[in-house]
Formats: structure tokens, sequence, C-alpha cells
């Protein structure tokens, strides 16, 4: 993160622009350093003010007690310049420019590279950095953990929304809008986030299309999980997860960061429909994945089970119970996955769980166990038009036990597991092929 490190983790930051109006931009970029924990110094910069959300205000960036670390410049774009030229006489050598309105981005450009100013933006929302408790952003951020999953893009819409949003079972690290890349672009952010340790997986939508850019994304690829966003579908990048819409760029990334190890296509699949489970397997053959040979020990558990008519032990299909009783239907779960987490010749199980108000069961009780025994053997939970109330307590399990799941989607999971299967392969090949390499 070393060249980057004034943007992502300054110790001291100042913001031109900073308004005591609660609902302005410049009054949330001070906000949000408040509210996330900011540990570095905070330099709000107002002629007109004595103090912006209890801190005190300084009538110029040549007031200033030092020479900030980074300025944010939350201003229309027909002032740019002139602060730019406040921070070439303060010092400063890096600057955040949110404004959409810049008239002559060129001459913004030539400008800070004559003064030996880094620039990301303009047009950008800003950025935010979970893991270091910094957020630079014009959008409000809330007060989240950090998570393993870093996201970069050129939108402020898609990127800055992350403050505020989660999506179900992914926690952020690091989001870095870029605007319209002026100065820091796509290259040098991506090259950072491959190289950070608390980065673990990068999303990523962006829209350049030079070889260079192609380039970075396999050198990241190499490193860690990089999820890739291509509507058009067009290109193909070794290494790289591609996905052709929003959504499965996060349900993608939630699998890559659960940290189970998906090391084989063999698998066991557990639910309470054949009608659902038809479809997981449908979804299977269209992705390369196949049910798993189960072990006779895990077909003598599972017809201790099952009831008489049922012959075949993969697909599991644990329907009816006796009653509708949550006690019954916990237990005939917990005691399927166990058998089938259990066998050696399961790579990893997809549970299809449809659950009503009369027959919910406390997952973690449950599951626990199974999970301990198993921590890095894939468990994918498909959760299946269970009742709203008891879904917020289903999603509540599972993010407990850190199991991803899936809201009323068959093939998305599989999907998923299959690209981290493939990511998986490659970067194991690569790696036995740069140590065959690095003998001769």
């Amino acid at each position: 993160m070393s060249e980057l490190k004034s943007f992502m983790n300054p110790e001291s930051v100042a913001i031109v622009g900073a308004s005591r109006n609660p609902r302005s931009f410049g009054y949330r970029i001070v906000k949000n350093l408040l509210d996330i924990g900011f540990r570095g110094k905070i330099y709000p910069v107002n002629p007109k003010a004595e103090k912006i959300a209890d801190i005190k205000a300084y009538k110029s960036l040549a007031d200033l007690p030092e020479s900030a670390e980074l300025v944010v410049i939350a201003l229309p774009g027909k002032y740019v310049i002139d602060v730019l030229s406040e921070c070439k006489n303060a010092g400063i050598k890096n600057a955040i420019i949110t404004a959409p309105d810049v008239a002559d981005k060129r001459e913004v450009t030539r400008f800070a590279r004559n003064a030996d100013i880094r620039i990301l933006g303009p047009s950008t929302v800003g950025l935010i950095n979970l893991e270091d408790r910094f957020a630079a952003c014009v959008l409000p951020v809330r007060n989240f953990e950090a998570g393993r999953v870093s996201f970069l893009a050129h939108s402020g819409g898609l990127s800055g929304s992350l403050g505020w949003w989660r999506h179900d079972g992914i926690e952020f690290n690091k989001i870095i809008c870029l605007g319209e890349g002026c100065d820091v672009g796509e290259v040098e952010a991506l090259e950072m986030l491959a190289a950070d340790p608390a980065t673990e997986v990068i999303l990523a939508y962006l829209q350049p299309r030079e070889p260079e850019f192609f380039r970075a994304l396999e050198e990241a690829a190499l490193r860690k999980p990089v999820i890739f966003l291509d509507p058009a579908g067009s290109n193909e990048i070794e290494g790289v997860t591609i996905v052709e819409n929003y959504q499965e760029l996060f349900e993608f990334g939630k699998l890559f960061s659960s940290r189970v190890k998906i090391t084989g296509n063999h698998i066991g699949v557990l639910g309470v429909s054949s009608g659902s489970i038809s479809i997981v397997l449908e979804s299977m053959k269209r992705n390369g994945l196949v049910l798993a040979d189960l072990s006779d020990e895990t077909k003598r558990q599972l017809q201790l089970i099952a009831h008489p008519w049922i012959k075949t032990f993969n697909p599991m299909d644990i329907w009816p119970p006796i009653e509708l009783s949550g006690e019954e239907m916990g237990n005939r779960y917990m005691e399927a996955l166990a058998a089938l987490m259990d066998d050696p010749e399961v790579d990893g199980v997809f549970v299809v769980l449809g659950l009503m108000e009369e027959i919910y069961f406390n997952l973690q009780e449950k599951f626990r166990d199974i999970v301990q025994r198993h921590p890095e053997k894939p468990l994918v939970v498909v959760c299946w038009q269970i009742e709203a109330p008891v879904l917020e307590k289903v999603k509540s399990d599972l993010n407990k036990l850190n199991i991803p799941f899936y809201v009323n989607e068959f093939e998305r999971p599989v999907r998923a597991y299959a690209a981290v299967l493939k990511y998986s392969t490659w970067i194991a090949n690569r790696t036995r092929e740069r140590a065959v390499y690095s003998t001769i």
C-alpha cells in the first residue's frame, strides 16, 4: 500500500469545503471520520466557521498547524485549481477531488503533476478503509467491522453505497471509487489491493480495456481471487472470475471470501423438496459438479434417518417429518448433514433449506458441532421460500456460523462453487509450474 498509503491511511487529513450544514457533503466527510473512529488529525477548512462538528476549523490550508498528508476538496470544480495551488504552497502532496464539474481535467492533471501532487478523482465519492478506520467519503459511512473483501470501481453510486449497505454474508475491508481517474488509476489501485494483506478477495467493476489493465488483473489473480464484473461478457482473463451482472459480483464474492477449501467436484445434496433439489442437480450438471458416491457407512447412517421408501441417499430428501416440529426437523437436518460432511468421498455439501415458523429450529445449535468438526469443508445453504420472519433468524444463525447462504437462488450458488473450484485448480497448477521452473 506504500504508494497509495497517504490516500488510504493518512496521519492527517484536511477537508476544504467542510461545512456546518449537517446535510452537506462537506459536513458528511468530517462526520464520517468521527463516526468510523479515525485516529489521525482532522483539519476542517472553512473561512467562515470556527468549529465544524465540534472540531476547530481553519480559514485556509496555510493556517494549518502542519502540512496535512491528504486534502479532500469538497468544492465545485471551478475552485479546484485554486485549492491545488494552496496545496502546492502548503506542501500537501495528495488530494481527493470530489467535484463532478471540473471543466478542464487535463489542466488539473497538468497542474498537479507539475506541483508533484497525486490526485484521486475528480468525480469521486472518495474511499473507505475499514481496516484502518479511515473514510474520506461524501456519502454516509456506517461503523462496520472490517471484513476480507475489497471493492474497486469508477462509479460513485456503486462504490459509495457500500458505506451503508451490506450484502448478506460479505463484510468489506476497503472500498475505492476512482471517479474519472485522471491520476490514480485502475492499474495502481489493483496493484495496491493485490499487495494488501488485509484484502483477501478483490471485486472490481472497471471500464478500461488497455493491455496493461488486463495484465494487472492477471497479476492480481496470482495473489488472491479477483472477481471482475463485465456486463458485456466479452473478456476471458486468465485466473480472473468474470461475472456478467452486479448481483453475482457479491454472490460469488461471498463464497470466495468464506475461507473454506473447495478442491473437488463430488457433492452431497440434502433438502426437503424433490423439486428444489432437482433444480440444484441440473445446475450441477451444467457446471461440472457431480453427486458423490457415498461410503457404505454414510449410506447406513442415512438409512436410519430416511423414510422406508427412500432408496437413494444422495441427494437426500428428508421430507416429510412425522409431525410439524422444529425439533424433529432440526434433528433430521443435523443427522443427515453430519453423515454427508463426515464422508471423505464428499468434497462439499449443498443444503436446500425450506422452513416455516412451525418447523424452524436454531441452526447454530444443530450445525455448530458439524461446522467445527469440518472447518474447511465447503457447506453452502440455499434458503428456499423461507417465511420472512423465520428467514431473518436463519440468516442470523448462518452468519454467526460463517456458513455462506443464498436466498431463493438455486443456480447461482452452484455457479459460485464451480468458479471457486476453477480458481483453486488454476492457482494450484500455477504454483506447481512455478515450483518446477524454479528448480531448472
